[in-house]
């Protein structure tokens, strides 16, 4: 899964949770919950749209 969310995010960076989750197929909350254990890979801005932190 943390993958998949790399991928998507390097191809279509800053767009947020819901719509990652949309890609997937698969609830927000995990996608959520992926996405904030891992702050060495996942960089979230003020309006909570996320980013690779290295592309």
């Amino acid at each position: 899964m943390k993958k998949k969310i790399k991928n998507i995010l390097n191809d279509t960076p800053g767009i947020k949770a819901k719509k990652i989750a949309k890609i997937l197929d698969v609830e927000r909350k995990r996608v959520n919950s992926i996405l904030h254990q891992n702050k060495d890979v996942f960089k979230q801005d003020d309006q909570y749209c996320w980013y690779l932190v290295e592309p």
